[in-house]
């Protein structure tokens, strides 16, 4: 036991550079499958991804330009099976549930932004306004 706390006296930095690797492992195992930031989530709509707005329809206020509106529960996700999808709503809530659901369906390539359009205006990128019963 002396030899240990001894080791971990003498090497403090490697002790806590090993902790802060653990932690940060132990995040990003716990982080929602599929979970996108706006940054990463930007980059993923300039390699083509296709970009479904699953926002609730009467809520609707600003949406990604070139997202497709879509009823999710009458959505067939299945067409885009061998495409990358990237979808969001509002907050992120209603887009990680249906990213879970689809992929335990074996859809593999399909993400959402973490935070919805929320975060993703947050973050500086941009979103067009919808007029009411406009929505793409």
């Amino acid at each position: 036991m002396d030899t240990i706390i001894a080791f971990i006296n003498e090497h403090i930095f490697l002790v806590a550079l090993l902790i802060l690797t653990i932690i940060m492992l132990l995040v990003e195992e716990f982080r929602a499958k599929g979970a996108l930031e706006p940054a990463d989530a930007a980059i993923l709509i300039q390699k083509g991804a296709k970009v479904l707005d699953v926002q609730d329809e009467s809520k609707v206020k600003r949406t990604i330009e070139g997202a497709k509106k879509v009823k999710s529960d009458k959505y067939d996700w299945t067409k885009h099976k061998d495409r990358t999808l990237l979808i969001y709503c509002a907050d992120g809530a209603k887009s990680k549930e249906i990213v879970g659901e689809l992929t335990s369906q074996g859809i593999k390539e399909i993400y959402f932004i973490a935070g919805g359009l929320n975060a993703w205006v947050k973050d500086g990128f941009q979103a067009i306004d919808v007029k009411p019963g406009k929505a793409k």
